[in-house]
């Protein structure tokens, strides 16, 4: 028995529901719990209830039988009404609504978002804060400063604010008679004013929204607005419906109420001109955003970073909080329509009677909120001053619609018109949709919180390959410390080794060179990512699918795992943000490099004196200081050490696979050569790969050797370390044979047979760099892949002399080439290295290169006409960064094609967990064909499956980033407090690890496969039972109900076959993306028990050696499950026989046919399908119409004790086959759908 304790007083309900004829109970509770050790006498007096009867009132303690709880702290529970947990036709893809108790909803939202502000409430003296109204409107300040400049930032900060106010008063503000928008709309007609830089700055930024939102948002509406409350208002009643003279008054009016069609802006000239008497501009949607912003602005640029501004619902929040948190913003409920109509506008902001809906952190954000209560006809009207287009009406407060929409942007501009259009659109779903296409622009929309009185419901923006901080937390708090060791302090291991010690594990960071870094340090090109603030300010359009399609199109000929390169598209803007967040660089200066269909690599911009940043050593620099100072306590780094075995133990598993598990390092002492050991609960590989492998054992050697006397980029500890070690315990490597070479090594004339070449950067061809051959010609898109441009330098087939065969071409800038390559970056490789020479004009550069004059002026004379016009038939390219032709100045530098990085390695999981070939798993891809050695991960250049045959410039820092921190996560969270990781009981939070389609998923069908946890934990299921998946979309909590494909005792996760194409959550089912969570908690189901030392499966005390299995449409989902563990050893032996009837109304539903064909060939004779079809094809040869008693007879086992019989499918099919089959004289207990199963009646969150 335990004893759960609720504080304050929860709500507790528990209804007389029924579902398939059992009874089961609906149960909401809100309030902290905590367990409780009751005594003897304390049981004896409770007063016991019956958990059927409806609770009279209120209860303060539940006491339950079923099964043991680890309650921490539990806000609310909701479980959903019968209706809606009932199972639909489909288990395996059933799903409802849950229903939650609103006042709970209220009361719990509302207690967490006082406990967040209450924690940052508390303020020191030197806290300039200011508060006042302008214009009519309340506005607070807060600045953070310091004690001894007290005073003076004071004075400071007041005349900040009062400019900019004075400027909004001045420019924006249309009550302002005198301002610039009031003289705007008194202009005759025709007749042009010139308008100032702001209100331009404004103007842009509206028509942005007014395009994105269809023109729900319009600065040019007020005339239809003003017409509207004028005949509104003639009515006597503000809210009745309008007359037809009145509508068509209003007609006459939307023809002006435009702002392109009352208005004409020459952006060029910067004027202005009325085209109708009536055009009238209001800014009130924009304008205090606007003025916040530049008040915002203004204080930073006089040295105030810290700062938090809110005007009239308008935030926005810079720097940190005095506390040195980010800002904390509570949003508040909207006032009732019950308060409205009372004329009630205070009830809803009353400190002692204001309800939270939540607490937004901004991150040098703004958060702007409006209203359907905002700006209405009267005191107690519900009508507002807000134009909806769609509906050619003012916008009337309602229930049923959205009441309240905040939106974060980095821009408070940019918020509060957002925020705006989403009351105008109404409907979640249309405002969601207006709100993502924000996600990724210029002023990108961060988050929404979408309110609607009916229900309380509150919908928040989608997170995109992100658990909430929230579900980490809870996810993250159940793991056991676990102690870490990271094999290499490259950017991959250095990510680890942080995400690692930020998830509670101790760390050590084994590093073979006396410091930090790598070849990341190396890097030059960039970073990749999409969807990126730098991004967004920059008006680049990029998203996920072209960076994939161009990851493939460039590792083609090599393998490039769907789900590896889907995880680092999905991950790469997050990452991106990381690396300028833990280094504090500013990665806002974005190449396109070859192979790139748009501009994303990401660098950093020169320093104010022109002074180049190089990409790899600045991160790698600042992340090496930042883990010996702010992780000093978590990470150990020991450098001249070198791992040289992993540590490990084996296990016969029954299914004849064994178990690898890595137990620690086996490392040598650099200075003193003496060899140690040390154990861990979980290693890292991040030791790079081979490029510069000149080792008695060669990698380069045993698998390229055709490249192994090539110059290479890399550092000589290149030499595959941690590749050696995964070989011998046996994992499986990957396109070993794919070693790409950068085309632009760069010779040293001083030094041409040097073996390792420094590396010129992507960017210089990026920023217009073109190659020319010894006889002065072009030969290639600069602009290609790298293979592509290495190969076409090598069939040059010209020999630099005494470089040792090294093939080479010229590399040659222009002055804007330079300009946008950075002058000086380009000084550091010219001047300092001595690798580029100056040409004053053509015949300089002829004679550097040792060519003809006529020939080269000819080649950039027809370059230079080929990049005006954007495009060279020659050689097909269409990029052009700048115009080179015959006018000098130049630089140039001989370039030769080197290995720079090998994309071969040992094979993970998008989980970065490292993988064995399994002999023991059949099936093809909807089961997999690989399995983990537990306690090993790996990122960065010693993995493969990422980038094929030909890596894109610019995805190796991404990569050693996005895997290194997952490698870290996943490591650290390794030791469980319990080897189950699911539980009827519990909703447990669990992270999308990849999704997969395709023709060998079935038709219209994923497979979602979730980590559990923990690594090494299992999912605690038995055969036959399904899960529970829940989530928030648009203000809905969504459950679902699946079947798991993946076994019980397969460690660290479970999949699951969904429909993508059918059902009421497909629209959240294609939204999720790996990095997504949602919480799962087991269901019954039909629940087999497998005995492997003995063979056996077991039904309810039965063993079970004959199965039947009927399955209509998608109902066979559940059925893979059960049939692959009895294809498997141990139990293949035992199983006599297995029969399916696969039913469906045309031969597309058919959904799983190959997969099935795999089972029977594998199955020797034991298992086989027969498919029926009610609308079957032409020339359909098989099964027609309905599965009936014949059919039933001729197919399946007959009646005997070791028969189970399972269906799943459309209610009626099932109800008239287990009526069959019971007629065949087959045990009624025998005879069981797949969700035939006791429900459980509540699950705690």
């Amino acid at each position: 028995v335990s004893v759960l304790y609720w504080r304050p007083s929860p709500h507790l309900r528990i209804g007389p529901f029924t579902r398939g004829g059992r009874p089961c109970m609906r149960l909401c509770c809100t309030g902290l719990v905590r367990r409780i050790n009751p005594s003897p006498a304390f049981l004896a007096s409770v007063s016991w209830q019956p958990a059927w009867q409806p609770a009279a009132q209120p209860a303060s303690l539940l006491l339950s039988t079923v099964g043991p709880f680890a309650f921490t702290q539990v806000r609310s529970v909701h479980w959903a009404s019968a209706a809606s947990v009932s199972m639909a036709t489909n288990a395996a893809t059933s799903a409802s609504v849950v229903v939650v108790d609103a006042k709970s909803a209220a009361e719990e939202r509302d207690m967490r978002a006082r406990e967040a502000l209450a924690r940052e409430a508390t303020a020191p003296p030197a806290l300039v804060s200011l508060s006042g109204i302008a214009h009519t409107i309340p506005y607070a300040l807060t600045v953070v400063t310091t004690q001894e400049k007290y005073d003076g930032a004071r004075h400071t900060i007041e005349e900040v604010l009062r400019a900019k106010l004075d400027d909004c008063h001045a420019h924006l503000n249309e009550w302002n008679p005198e301002s610039e928008v009031s003289r705007i709309n008194a202009l005759p007609v025709g007749q042009e004013l010139e308008i100032s830089k702001m209100l331009l700055q404004v103007f842009d930024a509206a028509a942005r929204v007014t395009r994105t939102s269809g023109g729900a948002f319009d600065i040019g509406a007020a005339p239809i607005v003003e017409k509207l409350i004028q005949l509104r208002q003639s009515l006597g009643q503000v809210d009745g419906p309008l007359t037809t003279a009145q509508r068509a008054e209003v007609n006459e009016t939307l023809a002006y109420s435009s702002f392109v069609n009352g208005f004409h802006l020459d952006r060029a000239r910067r004027v202005i001109k009325r085209n109708h008497p009536g055009a009238k501009i209001f800014l009130g949607g924009i304008n205090k955003g606007y003025t916040v912003d530049a008040v915002i602005d203004a204080l930073r640029a006089a040295g105030f970073n810290d700062a938090l501004l809110e005007w009239g619902g308008d935030v926005r929040g810079s720097g940190r909080n005095h506390h040195g948190h980010l800002w904390r913003v509570g949003i508040l409920a909207p006032p009732t329509l019950k308060q409205l109509a009372a004329g009630d506008s205070k009830t809803y902001r009353d400190p002692d009677t204001r309800r939270y809906i939540r607490v937004c952190t901004l991150d040098n954000e703004a958060l702007a909120t409006s209203g359907d209560y905002e700006s209405r006809l009267g005191a107690n009207s519900l009508v507002t001053r807000i134009f909806n287009n769609k509906a050619g009406d003012l916008v009337i407060a309602s229930d049923h619609h959205i009441g309240q929409a905040s939106v974060k942007s980095t821009s408070c501009m940019i918020a509060d018109a957002l925020a705006t259009v989403s009351i105008i659109k109404r409907d979640f779903n249309l405002a969601r949709w207006h709100i993502d296409a924000w996600r990724y622009a210029r002023d990108a929309a961060t988050d929404f919180t979408f309110f609607m009185r009916d229900q309380e419901r509150m919908a928040v923006m989608h997170e995109i390959a992100r658990e909430t901080a929230d579900m980490k937390a809870a996810r993250v708090a159940n793991a056991l410390p676990a102690r870490v060791v990271v094999i290499g302090g490259g950017l991959a291991g250095c990510s680890a080794a942080i995400e690692a010690a930020r998830c509670g594990a101790s760390v050590v960071l084994l590093e073979k060179t006396a410091r930090l870094g790598g070849n990341s340090a190396k890097a030059t090109s960039g970073m990749n990512g999409w969807g990126t603030t730098s991004q967004g300010n920059l008006d680049i359009s990029d998203d996920g699918r072209f960076f994939e399609r161009d990851t493939f199109k460039s590792g083609d000929g090599g393998t490039c795992d769907t789900g590896l390169v889907k995880t680092l598209s999905v991950k790469s803007a997050e990452s991106v943000h990381w690396v300028m967040r833990e280094t504090g660089l500013s990665l806002t200066t974005i190449a396109q490099l070859g192979g790139h269909s748009r501009p994303r690599t990401h660098r950093a911009p020169n320093l104010p004196d022109g002074t180049p940043v190089p990409i790899g050593y600045s991160i790698m620099s600042r992340l090496a200081k930042k883990i010996q100072t702010e992780f000093h306590d978590r990470i150990k780094v020991m450098t001249s050490t070198v791992a040289v075995e992993l540590l490990h133990t084996k296990h016969d598993e029954y299914d004849g696979s064994t178990r690898l598990t890595v137990t620690g390092v086996k490392y040598r002492d650099e200075a003193t050569k003496a060899e140690a050991t040390l154990t861990a609960d979980s290693v890292i590989l991040t030791t790079g790969g081979f490029g510069n492998d000149h080792t008695r054992n060669s990698l380069l050697q045993e698998f390229a050797p055709d490249l192994a006397a090539v110059p290479t980029t890399n550092g000589d500890f290149a030499t595959g370390d941690g590749v050696k070690m995964a070989r011998d315990l046996g994992v499986a490597l990957i396109d070993m044979d794919k070693v790409q070479l950068h085309p632009t090594g760069l010779i040293d004339p001083k030094a041409p047979n040097a073996k390792t070449k420094f590396l010129g950067p992507e960017a210089l061809r990026g920023s217009g760099g073109i190659l020319v051959n010894r006889r002065g010609k072009r030969f290639t898109n600069e602009l290609g892949l790298r293979s592509v441009v290495s190969k076409a330098v090598n069939d040059q087939n010209d020999e630099y002399p005494g470089s040792d065969g090294c093939r080479y071409a010229c590399c040659i800038l222009n002055a804007a080439a330079v300009k946008l390559f950075g002058a000086a970056q380009l000084n550091f490789y010219k001047d300092k290295q001595g690798l580029f020479k100056d040409a004053a004009d053509v015949a300089a550069l002829a004679e550097i290169v040792g060519c003809d004059e006529a020939t080269l002026r000819e080649t950039l004379e027809a370059y230079g006409k080929a990049s005006k016009a954007g495009r060279c038939n020659e050689t097909k390219k269409t990029v052009f960064p700048c115009v080179i032709d015959a006018t000098g100045p130049f630089v140039v530098a001989f370039i030769t094609p080197s290995i720079h990085y090998t994309m071969g390695g040992v094979a993970i999981n998008p989980a970065a967990e490292v993988q064995l070939v399994d002999h023991s798993r059949a099936h093809g891809e909807l089961f997999g064909k690989r399995r983990s050695i537990l306690g090993l991960f790996a990122a960065g250049e010693v993995t493969a499956g990422v980038h094929g045959a030909n890596r894109l410039g610019g995805n190796s820092l991404l990569e050693c980033v996005v895997y290194g921190r997952i490698a870290g996560d996943r490591a650290a969270t390794i030791l469980q407090r319990s080897e189950a990781a699911l539980s009827e009981h519990v909703w447990t939070p669990v992270v999308l690890r990849e999704v997969r389609e395709g023709t060998g998923f079935g038709r219209g069908s994923v497979v979602l496969r979730f980590n559990m946890p923990g690594a090494m934990q299992m999912t605690g299921l038995k055969l036959g039972q399904f899960v529970a998946i829940r989530g928030d979309w648009d203000g809905q909590q969504l459950v679902g109900y699946y079947s798991p494909i993946t076994l019980p005792n397969e460690r660290g996760v479970i999949g699951l076959l969904a429909r993508k194409d059918k059902g009421s959550l497909r629209e959240w089912i294609t939204a999720l993306r790996p990095g997504d969570a949602v919480y799962m908690k087991a269901c019954p189901g039909i629940a087999i028990e497998r005995v492997p030392e003995r063979a056996e499966l077991i039904f309810e005390g039965q063993r079970i050696r004959k199965f039947g299995f009927v399955a209509g449409g998608t109902g066979i989902a559940p059925m893979l499950q059960i049939i692959r563990a009895a294809t498997k050893r141990p139990y293949a032996a035992a199983i006599e026989t297995m029969r399916l009837i696969y039913a469906a109304e045309t031969e597309e539903e058919l959904t799983y046919e190959k997969v099935l064909l795999d089972f029977e060939r594998s199955a020797q004779g034991k298992f086989k399908a027969t498919y029926v079809l009610n609308d079957p094809p032409p020339g359909w040869t098989r099964g027609v119409g309905f599965v009936d008693a014949p059919l039933l007879q001729a197919t399946m086992p007959q009646p005997a004790d070791d028969v189970l019989i399972l269906i799943c499918g459309p209610p009626v099919m099932q109800n008239a086959v287990m009526r069959a089959f019971v007629k065949m004289g087959h045990n009624p207990n025998r005879v069981r759908t797949v969700d035939d199963a006791k429900p459980v009646v509540g699950a705690k969150i």
